[in-house]
């Protein structure tokens, strides 16, 4: 039972036989003394009877599985065995079969026959172990494997093929030296042959002298194919040498192989020169020229290097010759291909390129390469000045078509920089901006192209450039006109749209209507040069233009009228005289503009329903009220004669009323009743009239006291008080301070000077002089009587 464990594999081991072998007897053994209950169908035990039939059959199944699986496993080792040992046997027949024909099928035979003399014992005992395991298989199961007897057969052939193998090689050896002789006859013939054909087919110096690019190509390819053809018969003449080596047969005379041999390197080694230069040549020429034009200093590299190469050979052939002249060739080719390069040339100017260096018909650029250009080499150095004249014709044109180019871009590109607008009215409307942009580009390609009619070449583009000139010529006129009609009615509209000029608004009506109709139109498209392509638009332009002028002159005399009228209107420039006329009565307008009329004037004051003016206000915020109110109506230069005239009254009646009250009252007026101007100026004259009197009674020095009395007085009035109530008192005081001050000052210093109250008076108009006091003056000049009497002096 347990050997059946390890019956796993496909073939035994001799133990494992042996096992096999006893595990027969075994399973006997233990069904007749193991398995009692074989023979009893019923066991009792005790008082129990036990049915042994079930168990008998189990066990009898078990037991009969394991004979199975044992026969099996037989069967499989023999078969293995029987496998191996025909494989061993199928392969040697094969290798012992084959005859061999030369020196190294003998060798490779005999390495084949030690193999197999090695492996031999190996197998051998296969056999043994096959046949005893058949013998079991016949006892334990009726019957064994019957192939064993074919290979048994096959082996004894095997055996045979062994033991006259040496004898076949002996005699094939024989056989094969008759075959080295008759071979060596062979090769005799073919080299004699080839030294024939190679004798009368070999290139000479004459082919490389002539120069044809095919007949040396050929000749190099021809030579490439006898070499080869050489090397072949090389192969032949050493086996042939190594056969009668390895035969012991006498060595061949083969000094006619070796002078062909010698003949063929030099000759081999002399084309190898030229190809060498043509492959480098070619791996350039075979560039496309698009390519290989921004590359020509690889060509001249290569022409330095075999330049070098060359002179450096000892023995020059006619080979090295030609090499040299082609060196030469191509350097004088490289100082001309620049007028080939061609990156300005237009495809009409490629053809005439093409044409005058004779390329074939169907050229194209796309299609042209570096080697096109070398075939022709010499016609390009013969061709060199009509190459540069086409340069430098096409450069020219390119020139010019690069600049139409650039102004058709323009023309397409170039647009007004529209902003927009609010008229009188509030409609927006677009305007263009940026002038001075638009009417520059347009001077700068009428410039451009005045310069491209200097060219030589400007024949060809003579109808373009003459639209486009008439084109822009029309352009810069438009855009004059179309700027001046913008700025005149940016500058009228606001003026005509308050109603400024009723005889003129008709007029200015249809010129708005236009100028709003074109400007639509602009918006719509804003390219520069659609302005061209405006129906009438010179016309237009003119017409508006025109209209604006008279409506411009029409306001202008307007203008000047009124300021004839009003002369003070001359303080006022055009924009803020319409506002003055247009709103004569607005009391916001009337603030903002009186003070540029009236320098004294800051601002005015209103009634309660402001159709009077009541009063005046300085910048200091001192109020003067009028004597008489003035009227404000629409003619406004009357109401403003009224108003200046009044302003004059009025002055002069508070003017008169102080120097009254300042002689009642010996000098004390209320500073806070008169403005302080007219406080300034009765002050003056008072003191002209002291200072008189005090001349002609000689009492100069009581003037001087009630003056110093009179200063201290005005400057011990508080005025840092912040009361709204002091602040006229302030600005009535405050100027009579310096006055009084520079009076005290004139007459000490000159009472001081002249003793005599004469000349001391005479000395106080001189004196006002040095210490620089033109009130001072003002006040004296005043009085006739005291001018007379210091003319009288003098």
């Amino acid at each position: 039972m347990p050997s059946c464990l390890w019956l796993k594999g496909p073939s035994f081991s001799c133990y494992q036989y042996f096992q096999v072998k006893d595990s027969f007897p075994l399973i006997s053994l233990f069904h007749v003394k193991v398995c009692p209950l074989a023979f009893f169908s019923v066991v009792k035990v005790d008082c129990l009877n036990i049915n042994c039939n079930p168990v008998k059959t189990v066990i009898d199944d078990l037991i009969q599985k394991l004979f199975d699986t044992l026969v099996l496993s037989l069967k499989k080792s023999i078969q293995a065995h029987l496998h191996e040992i025909d494989t061993f046997v199928t392969e040697a027949v094969e290798v012992l079969t084959v005859m061999p024909q030369c020196v190294e099928e003998i060798g490779d035979a005999n390495l084949q026959y030690s193999k197999l003399q090695e492996r031999k014992p190996e197998i051998l005992p296969l056999f043994q172990e096959a046949e005893d395991k058949n013998r079991l298989l016949r006892t334990v199961a009726g019957g064994g494997l019957e192939t064993i007897s074919n290979l048994k057969a096959k082996w004894d052939k095997f055996e045979l093929m062994m033991e006259s193998h040496q004898l076949m090689i002996k005699d094939q050896i024989e056989v094969m030296k008759g075959n080295v002789k008759s071979r060596l006859q062979i090769y005799y013939q073919e080299l004699e042959k080839f030294k024939a054909r190679w004798d009368q087919l070999k290139p000479g110096d004459d082919i490389i002298e002539t120069g044809q690019q095919n007949a040396l190509d050929t000749s190099a390819k021809s030579i490439k194919e006898k070499k080869i053809e050489f090397d072949d018969l090389e192969v032949v003449r050493k086996k042939l040498v190594d056969d009668c080596h390895h035969f012991g047969l006498e060595e061949p005379n083969l000094s006619l192989a070796y002078s062909i041999s010698k003949d063929i390197e030099s000759c081999a080694q002399i084309w190898a020169l030229y190809e060498e230069f043509q492959r480098g040549l070619q791996e350039m020429a075979s560039e496309d020229w698009i390519t290989f034009r921004t590359k020509t200093y690889l060509l001249e590299e290569f022409l330095m290097t075999w330049h070098d190469r060359l002179r450096k050979v000892e023995e020059h052939s006619a080979m090295t010759v030609k090499l040299q002249s082609e060196v030469d060739r191509y350097k004088t080719v490289i100082p001309v291909l620049k007028y080939v390069r061609g990156e300005h040339l237009s495809p009409d100017h490629w053809l005439d390129l093409f044409r005058l260096l004779g390329l074939p018909r169907g050229t194209c650029l796309e299609k042209l390469l570096f080697g096109d250009l070398l075939r022709v080499a010499d016609t390009i150095v013969a061709k060199a000045s009509d190459l540069k004249d086409l340069n430098s014709r096409a450069q020219g044109e390119v020139t010019i078509r690069e600049a139409l180019r650039e102004l058709d871009l323009w023309g397409v590109g170039a647009v007004f920089t529209l902003i927009d607008y609010e008229d009188s009215q509030s409609r927006t409307i677009k305007l263009i901006k940026d002038w001075k942009d638009i009417v520059n580009q347009v001077g700068d390609n009428r410039c451009l192209l005045q310069s491209l009619k200097d060219s030589p070449y400007y024949k060809g583009f003579e109808d373009k450039v003459s639209i486009w000139e008439r084109k822009l010529a029309e352009l810069d006129e438009y855009l004059q006109s179309l700027n001046h009609i913008q700025r005149k009615w940016v500058y009228l509209e606001p003026i005509f749209g308050r109603g400024a000029l009723p005889k003129e608004q008709t007029r200015f009506n249809r010129v708005d209507e236009d100028f709003r109709s074109i400007m639509t139109d602009i918006k719509k498209d804003n390219r520069v040069t659609t302005l061209t392509t405006q129906a009438g638009i010179r016309n237009s332009l003119l017409t508006i233009l025109d209209q604006l002028q008279r409506c411009q002159k029409s306001l202008n005399e307007f203008l000047e009228e009124k300021r004839s009228a009003f002369p003070r209107f001359y303080f006022l420039g055009d924009d803020d005289l319409l506002e003055v006329l247009g709103q004569s009565t607005s009391p916001s307008v009337i603030q903002s503009h009186l003070k540029k009329l009236f320098a004294g004037i800051n601002s005015v004051c209103f009634d309660e329903e402001s159709k009077h003016i009541t009063a005046m206000k300085s910048l200091e915020g001192e109020v003067v009220p009028f004597k008489n109110k003035v009227l404000l109506s629409n003619n406004v230069e009357t109401w403003l004669n009224d108003l200046a005239l009044e302003m004059k009254q009025t002055l002069k009646q508070l003017l008169i009323e102080c120097v009254t009250a300042g002689r009642s009252c010996q000098g004390s007026v209320d500073p806070s009743s008169f403005p302080s101007q007219i406080l300034c100026l009765a002050e003056q004259i008072k003191f002209t009239e002291d200072v008189e009197n005090a001349i002609k009674d000689h009492s100069l020095h009581q003037i001087e006291t009630q003056l110093v009395t009179k200063l201290e007085h005005y400057t011990a009035v508080d005025t840092s008080s912040e009361d709204p109530g002091n602040t006229a008192a302030v600005l009535c005081i405050t100027p009579l301070c310096p006055e009084n001050s520079d009076c005290v000052t004139v007459f000490a210093f000159s009472i001081k000077r002249f003793k005599d109250s004469r000349r001391a008076a005479c000395c106080v108009y001189l004196d006002a002089y040095h210490f620089c006091c033109p009130s001072f003056i003002l006040t004296l000049s005043l009085s006739c009587r005291w001018s007379n009497f210091l003319w009288r002096f003098f």
